[in-house]
């Protein structure tokens, strides 16, 4: 069970961190071309939220511990850098 989930944690942890440099690739791009409409912006933010959730939850009980504050603070800063777009 424990490799379950630990791969779960891995694959979830790399999708959002994914999504996460997608976001703030959009957000701070200054040219035109990087995300022209701003899918990356809004489906990378709602796409991460998930994902980060079940990494953190997938985690050992110590990484847990660390991992949903950290979870929580980077979803602010995502949220944060959608809405002022």
């Amino acid at each position: 069970m424990r490799i379950v989930a630990g791969i779960v944690a891995a694959l979830s942890g790399a999708f959002w961190l994914l999504c996460g440099y997608r976001v703030l690739e959009s957000r701070f791009a200054t040219g035109p071309a990087v995300d022209p409409h701003g899918y990356a912006l809004i489906f990378g933010t709602v796409l991460s939220l998930p994902a980060g959730l079940i990494c953190a939850l997938a985690l050992p009980a110590r990484a847990r511990r660390i991992a949903l504050p950290v979870y929580a603070v980077v979803s602010v800063l995502l949220l944060a850098a959608w809405f002022t777009a």
